[in-house]
Order: C-alpha cells, then sequence, then structure tokens
C-alpha cells in the first residue's frame, strides 16, 4: 500500500487482500474447470459431434471466468458504497468491471458494474437514494460514496465523495490515458450517460452529440449492460450494429 492519508486506509488495504485471496482461490477453480472442458471438448470434436455445441459453449464460458479473473485481480473494484435500506438494514457493496462471486457460498465479493445496485454509484451523491432491482425498487438513503484508484493489485488513492473530492478523483482517472482512451471508462460513467447505458430494452432511444463526446463509447457500454441484463432473452450473435 502506497502512503496514502486517509482515516481508513488501513480498514480498505486489509479488505483488499481478502478481496485479492478470493479472487486467487476462485481463479485455481476457475483454472481446473478451464482444463476439464478443454479435454472434454478435444473429446466432442473427435467421437461427439452432437455434443460440440455445449462443450464449445462451457469451454468459452471456462475461458472467459479465467480472463476475468485475471483481469479482476489487477483492479478488483472501483468504488465502495453503504447502503441504509428503510427497514434500517446497512449493506456494503464494492463495484468493479468484473463480478466476483464466491463459489462455495455464492456470496458476491465484487458487485458487476451492469448490477441494479450499482446504480447507487452512479445515478447521484450520498443521501436519499432508491434503485430497482428484480424484486421491485428498493428505497433507502446512500451514507457513503467511496473511490479507490488501484492498480496492480495495490491501493494508490482513496476519496470519499463531495464536490472537491469528486473533482480529484476524476482528474486522477482523466489522467491515466493511453492514446486518446481512458484505462477505465465505468469508473468515469456520468448519471446522464448511466441513464443511456440502463434505459428500458423496450424502447427506442435516440441521443445526440458532437464529435468526439462519447455517443460510441456509451452505445458500447449499454451493449454490454444490455448483454448482461438480459441474457435469458438476448444473444451477441444477434445484434447488429451500424456505424
Amino acid at each position: 500500500m502506497s502512503d496514502i492519508r486517509h482515516p481508513a486506509a488501513r480498514e480498505e488495504s486489509q479488505h483488499l487482500a481478502e478481496t485479492l485471496a478470493v479472487i486467487a482461490g476462485e481463479r485455481q477453480l476457475a483454472d481446473a474447470e478451464y482444463e476439464k472442458a478443454s479435454g472434454e471438448l478435444a473429446i466432442a470434436r473427435r467421437y461427439d459431434p452432437d455434443a460440440l455445441p455445449l462443450r464449445e459453449m462451457l469451454f468459452a464460458r471456462a475461458e472467459q471466468l479465467c480472463r476475468n479473473l485475471s483481469l479482476a485481480a489487477r483492479r478488483p473494484y472501483f468504488t465502495r458504497v453503504d447502503f441504509t435500506e428503510r427497514a434500517g438494514e446497512r449493506f456494503v457493496y464494492y463495484i468493479g468491471k468484473y463480478g466476483v462471486l464466491k463459489s462455495g457460498s455464492l456470496e458476491i465479493q465484487v458487485v458487476d458494474w451492469r448490477s441494479p445496485v450499482a446504480n447507487l454509484y452512479y445515478s447521484g451523491q450520498v443521501g436519499p437514494m432508491h434503485y430497482t432491482a428484480p424484486d421491485g425498487t428498493v428505497h433507502g438513503e446512500l451514507t457513503l460514496k467511496r473511490q479507490f484508484g488501484i492498480e496492480d493489485g495495490r491501493l494508490q488513492t482513496i476519496f470519499d465523495t463531495d464536490v472537491v473530492s469528486q473533482d480529484a478523483y476524476l482528474q486522477s482517472v482523466l489522467g491515466a490515458m493511453s492514446g486518446d482512451r481512458l484505462r477505465e471508462i465505468v469508473t468515469t460513467i456520468q448519471a446522464e450517460q448511466n441513464f443511456v447505458i440502463r434505459h428500458p430494452l423496450s424502447r427506442s432511444l435516440v441521443v445526440q452529440g458532437v464529435a468526439g463526446s462519447g455517443k460510441t463509447t456509451i452505445a458500447l457500454h449499454r451493449i454490454a449492460y444490455l448483454l448482461y441484463a438480459f441474457s435469458d432473452r438476448l444473444l451477441p450473435e444477434n445484434m447488429l450494429i451500424l456505424a
């Protein structure tokens, strides 16, 4: 951990270490599943063509999980939000680009940025807040919105949200550019962009903006969100993008 002057530096450093340990354990399980799926795919290709589509799907899924966990180990999450529901129960969510699930307990260690609860991060500041879950709208109060700079598994910066720190965090991310592309677009999505990304599937939407304003980037993130939220109804091969 770098020299971070923040009262929660020790707590957050410990949580990051715990998360990295979970990711390492899940990666071992994923590697074993990948080897199994690879072997079964090879057998299907030689002896069982009828089983080939299923084996290819399972192999692709195992391969993607290994890739996601490898990337998650470098930057597991970018924000923490504390949310107290109206009933009084408090929840702490760490949100990242790749969701991390504990296989044994099915407990979520890192929330995927496309999940409903991630709206707490994208849609506003601390205070009264709500998000729409599969079971309905959940009302409560967002009591903490904390943002992190993590590089190669090491905690570099911590910002608790307010006007000053939000600007400082945004500037730190904007400074980490490769060419004209941001390293992590999902960490800087604003409320208006989040509205576009999560717009209802059944309703058309026209987005206008000048060249270079980020329309295409947000469109791609909307596609990623739709494939996540409606995986039972949408398939990548059934999508057509005209540009």
